[in-house]
This record gives C-alpha cells, sequence and structure tokens, in this order.
C-alpha cells in the first residue's frame, strides 16, 4: 500500500514525478547517479529525441567518445555516453544488473530532464536498454542493440567468469612503475584470457594511486558476483510486454551472438 501512496522521488533537492516508475522504486533498487559526457553539433535539434549510449563490459564511455561526437554530428542531436555503475567514474555498489543499470537510465533523465530518449546499447549495456525499452517504453523512442540477444548468451560466459577471478589475485608491488605493473598483470591475464586483443582492453582499466597501489577502476567485486545474473536474461524480462518502437539489433560477421539473433 505504501508504494501505492508514493508521488515522488526525492533525487538531491529535487522531487521528481516517478508516475510509472513506481516499480523499480518498490522493487529496492538504489539507483546511482552516473559519469557521463554530452557531445552535441552547433545544429542541435532540441526537437528530436537525446540518444544515451551504454558500453559493455568492462567498458566505459570514453571507448564511445568517437562515436558520440560523430553521432552528434550527422544526427544533429544530443548523444550523451555513460560509465554504467560498477564501471569507469560511475560508483560502486553489489548490485549490479540490468534492472539496475536501467534505474539508472531513469535518474540519469530526470537529472537531464528528459522526457523520451533513442537509445544505443553494446553487449551489457545492450542488455541494459532492452530491458529499459520493456520496462519504460513510454520513455524510449527508438534504439539500436549491439552484438548482444535477448534469448541466451554463448557458453563462453564463463570466460568472463575466469577473466574477472584473474582480475581480483593479481598482485602487483606497490613499488614497480606503471609500465612494468601492466606487464606483469598482462603476463598473468594472458593465461586465462583468450586474446591479446582482449588483455589489452582489460589493461585499460588497471590505474596505480599516489601511493603506489595498483587497482582496478572497476568494481571487480561485484561484476565476478554477479556475473551469473547474466545467464537469466529470459527471467529478468519475463513477463514484459513488448516493446513496439523501432528497434535494430547490429552484430559482426564473426560475432558468436550472430547465430541467436537469426532464431530471435
Amino acid at each position: 500500500m505504501l508504494c501505492n501512496r508514493i508521488k515522488h522521488l526525492s533525487i538531491g533537492q529535487r522531487l521528481y514525478p516517478i508516475k510509472n516508475h513506481v516499480a523499480a522504486y518498490c522493487s529496492n533498487i538504489q539507483a546511482i547517479d552516473m559519469s557521463y559526457d554530452v557531445f552535441e553539433s552547433k545544429n542541435s535539434d532540441n526537437n528530436l529525441s537525446p540518444l544515451i549510449i551504454m558500453h559493455g563490459l568492462f567498458g566505459s564511455k570514453q571507448n564511445w567518445r568517437g562515436v558520440g561526437r560523430a553521432l552528434a554530428s550527422k544526427m544533429n542531436r544530443k548523444v550523451i555516453t555513460v560509465d554504467a555503475r560498477n564501471h569507469g567514474n560511475s560508483p560502486h555498489t553489489d548490485d549490479h544488473g540490468s534492472k539496475s543499470m536501467a534505474a539508472d537510465i531513469v535518474q540519469l533523465m530526470h537529472r537531464l530532464n528528459f522526457q523520451k530518449i533513442s537509445v544505443l546499447g553494446h553487449s551489457m549495456g545492450g542488455r541494459t536498454m532492452m530491458y529499459f525499452a520493456l520496462k519504460y517504453p513510454e520513455m524510449v523512442d527508438k534504439g539500436i542493440i549491439a552484438d548482444i540477444s535477448p534469448i541466451s548468451i554463448p557458453g563462453d560466459i564463463s570466460i568472463m567468469s575466469k577473466i574477472l577471478l584473474a582480475m581480483k589475485n593479481i598482485n602487483i608491488p606497490s613499488d614497480v612503475p606503471m609500465a612494468a605493473g601492466r606487464q606483469l598483470a598482462n603476463a598473468q591475464l594472458i593465461k586465462v584470457v583468450p586474446s591479446k586483443e582482449t588483455v589489452d582492453f582489460v589493461l585499460l582499466n588497471l590505474r596505480r594511486s599516489d601511493d603506489g597501489k595498483y587497482y582496478w577502476i572497476h568494481n571487480v567485486d561485484a561484476l565476478y558476483n554477479n556475473m551469473s545474473g547474466f545467464t537469466k536474461y529470459s527471467e529478468t524480462i519475463g513477463g514484459l510486454p513488448p516493446f513496439k518502437g523501432p528497434i535494430m539489433f547490429i552484430c559482426g560477421k564473426n560475432s558468436p551472438y550472430v547465430e541467436l539473433l537469426k532464431i530471435f
């Protein structure tokens, strides 16, 4: 009954009407303020829905900086790239899943005063944007889902768990300079990571504090502890009505997700 009486959600010093978003609030999801970048051209049309882009696992808004700038210029609309929770410069939380990350999108829209958006999500971000479109269809104009399927996920999800476990167990002495530290991390990761390109991508997240301690900018513990949720996506979206707006699915020619999308 309490949820039926809730009319506004307090964020900072402002109150926002939550209307159809009561479900997210009542499910005990604590939304976070994501770190984001905004790109827009001189000819941006404010009548066009802004595009919000969310990256995949181990990624960040920096991966989409060039794309965001190019899309803003070509489409003459505002483009926002975000750091998902537990990634990049966004806050760390114990909870990590499509529902919580979709709640973060809702909160970002309130912060930026957006009523309706277009969405682009890659991999993990694609799962988030699919759930967001299904849960809050009135807030979505159109969307692009890159290299992920709503049906299932290939068996190599176990590799992601192995990568995260290796990241958790990496130990680099604080007196080792950054270049040497990366080499040590590389030597340990290459034992479980299938390709050098993937290792190089993961190593983009390695940092060294002022006191010499090495750390990952991502919340490795939370990602590792929530990895099993990636295999239960059908349960996450089960029971939600279909999204009736325009959606485009994109995959690379050699992507292991292509066949799954053909089935879809």
